[in-house]
């Protein structure tokens, strides 16, 4: 599937990140092939579904359901359906600070590491930085963690957003593309 393919389908079950952040992540991505994904915050499953056409390995979502949930209302039940007849994907339904949210991801991972970190679940402050910090460990050397909803905009300051600030804070090799909401990669040891 192209490009634009992929991201026209992630629009259509709800992703709510901007197409051009969309496009410019998965023009970085593609290339690295990535294997195993973990997604913390899938909402309605937008970029969830674009994990299923990218990542070789096993897709893993963390999100509470609400009522934007893949589990509540359509199309994202179609795209629950989709996931969970796949062997690959697996979708944990508790708060990703748990231990057993975290456990669960250790299980499922059996020794091996993530490639993409996805974070866009809750975005205070505390929690975008426990989230960060307490599965950072499970991605590869080479891996990329990426935050959502890190431009600093009239509309965020109003949320209190924390991803903003976490991302302004956090140090490394960081790359960033800022339109609307703003996406920012993390490269784990570059």
């Amino acid at each position: 599937m192209r490009t634009d393919e992929i991201i026209e389908r992630a629009l259509g079950f709800g992703a709510v990140q901007n197409r051009e952040e969309l496009t410019f992540l998965l023009n970085f991505l593609i290339p690295r092939r990535i294997h195993h994904v973990l997604e913390i915050g899938t909402e309605r499953g937008g970029t969830f579904s674009i994990w299923q056409e990218i990542a070789t390995g096993k897709k893993i979502s963390i999100d509470i359901p609400t009522s934007a949930s893949p589990f509540v209302a359509q199309p994202e039940r179609d795209l629950a359906r989709f996931c969970l007849q796949r062997d690959d994907s697996f979708f944990i339904e508790a708060n990703s600070h748990s231990d057993a949210a975290f456990n669960k991801v250790l299980e499922i991972l059996k020794d091996e590491s993530l490639d993409l970190l996805f974070i866009d679940g809750d975005h205070h402050y505390e929690d975008v930085y426990e989230d960060f910090y307490s599965y950072r460990m499970l991605v590869q050397h080479e891996g990329v963690i990426v935050f959502h909803d890190v431009m600093d905009t009239e509309e965020h300051r109003g949320q209190m957003n924390g991803a903003v600030r976490f991302w302004q804070e956090l140090t490394g090799n960081k790359i960033e593309t800022m339109h609307q909401y703003g996406i920012g990669i993390l490269e784990v040891g570059g």
